[in-house]
Protein backbone atom coordinates (compact mmCIF):
# COMPACT_ATOMS: atom_id res chain seq x y z
CA UNK A 1 0.00 0.00 0.00
CA UNK A 2 3.08 2.30 0.66
CA UNK A 3 4.52 1.19 -2.44
CA UNK A 4 1.60 2.34 -4.26
CA UNK A 5 1.34 5.70 -2.19
CA UNK A 6 4.80 6.71 -3.10
CA UNK A 7 4.67 5.83 -6.79
CA UNK A 8 0.90 7.85 -6.91
CA UNK A 9 3.24 10.84 -5.17
CA UNK A 10 6.14 10.39 -8.18
CA UNK A 11 3.22 10.67 -10.88
CA UNK A 12 1.96 13.16 -9.50
CA UNK A 13 5.17 15.10 -9.11
CA UNK A 14 6.09 14.92 -12.02
CA UNK A 15 2.46 15.50 -13.76
CA UNK A 16 2.78 19.19 -11.44
CA UNK A 17 6.19 19.56 -13.52
CA UNK A 18 4.75 18.54 -16.97
CA UNK A 19 1.65 21.43 -16.69
CA UNK A 20 4.60 24.47 -15.21
CA UNK A 21 6.60 23.43 -18.01
CA UNK A 22 3.88 23.38 -20.07
CA UNK A 23 2.46 26.49 -18.98
CA UNK A 24 4.91 28.76 -18.48
CA UNK A 25 4.90 30.16 -22.30
CA UNK A 26 1.31 30.91 -21.57
CA UNK A 27 1.75 32.68 -18.42
CA UNK A 28 4.65 34.92 -19.78
CA UNK A 29 2.08 35.89 -22.54
CA UNK A 30 -0.48 36.72 -20.26
CA UNK A 31 1.85 38.98 -18.02
CA UNK A 32 2.83 41.07 -21.11
CA UNK A 33 -0.77 41.34 -22.50
CA UNK A 34 -1.97 41.63 -18.86
CA UNK A 35 0.37 45.10 -18.44
CA UNK A 36 0.02 46.85 -21.56
CA UNK A 37 -4.25 45.69 -21.46
CA UNK A 38 -5.27 46.41 -17.73
CA UNK A 39 -2.75 49.26 -17.15
CA UNK A 40 -4.08 52.96 -16.63
CA UNK A 41 -4.47 54.99 -20.03
CA UNK A 42 -1.12 56.90 -21.21
CA UNK A 43 -1.10 60.59 -21.09
CA UNK A 44 -0.98 60.17 -25.05
CA UNK A 45 -4.51 58.46 -24.87
CA UNK A 46 -6.34 61.34 -23.10
CA UNK A 47 -7.42 63.15 -26.15
CA UNK A 48 -8.98 60.27 -27.55
CA UNK A 49 -11.04 59.08 -24.44
CA UNK A 50 -11.60 62.48 -23.92
CA UNK A 51 -12.86 63.06 -27.79
CA UNK A 52 -15.14 59.19 -27.44
CA UNK A 53 -16.76 60.95 -24.34
CA UNK A 54 -17.64 64.23 -26.40
CA UNK A 55 -19.26 61.57 -28.74
CA UNK A 56 -21.38 59.57 -26.25
CA UNK A 57 -22.44 62.92 -24.42
CA UNK A 58 -22.99 64.26 -28.25
CA UNK A 59 -25.21 60.97 -28.86
CA UNK A 60 -27.26 60.95 -25.88
CA UNK A 61 -28.41 64.65 -26.80
CA UNK A 62 -29.39 63.77 -30.14
CA UNK A 63 -31.08 61.11 -28.60
CA UNK A 64 -29.71 58.65 -31.33
CA UNK A 65 -29.55 55.59 -28.94
CA UNK A 66 -33.85 55.84 -29.59
CA UNK A 67 -32.98 54.70 -33.45
CA UNK A 68 -31.29 50.89 -32.60
CA UNK A 69 -32.11 47.27 -33.83
CA UNK A 70 -33.81 44.94 -31.66
CA UNK A 71 -30.43 43.10 -32.19
CA UNK A 72 -28.50 45.63 -30.92
CA UNK A 73 -30.80 46.45 -28.21
CA UNK A 74 -31.08 42.84 -27.27
CA UNK A 75 -27.34 42.33 -27.11
CA UNK A 76 -27.01 45.65 -24.94
CA UNK A 77 -29.66 44.16 -22.39
CA UNK A 78 -27.72 41.11 -22.95
CA UNK A 79 -24.36 42.76 -21.68
CA UNK A 80 -25.70 44.76 -18.96
CA UNK A 81 -27.47 41.45 -17.61
CA UNK A 82 -23.89 40.20 -17.27
CA UNK A 83 -22.49 42.95 -16.29
CA UNK A 84 -25.02 43.49 -13.13
CA UNK A 85 -24.69 39.29 -12.05
CA UNK A 86 -20.85 39.92 -12.06
CA UNK A 87 -21.45 42.80 -9.73
CA UNK A 88 -23.74 40.94 -7.36
CA UNK A 89 -21.10 37.98 -7.33
CA UNK A 90 -18.65 40.53 -5.97
CA UNK A 91 -20.42 41.94 -3.64
CA UNK A 92 -21.13 38.14 -2.41
CA UNK A 93 -18.03 36.98 -2.23
CA UNK A 94 -17.00 40.37 -0.37
CA UNK A 95 -19.50 40.15 2.14
CA UNK A 96 -18.97 36.49 2.38
CA UNK A 97 -22.91 35.19 2.42
CA UNK A 98 -25.27 35.16 0.01
CA UNK A 99 -27.92 37.32 2.32
CA UNK A 100 -27.00 40.12 4.33
CA UNK A 101 -23.65 41.80 5.51
CA UNK A 102 -22.37 40.83 8.77
CA UNK A 103 -22.71 43.65 11.21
Amino acid sequence: MAARAAGLVNKLKLAATDMALMAKPAMQTYGSLAMRELGPPSPAQWPTIQKDLQGLVKSAKSLKFINVSVKEAVTGALLGAEVLCWFYVGEIIGRGSIIGYNV
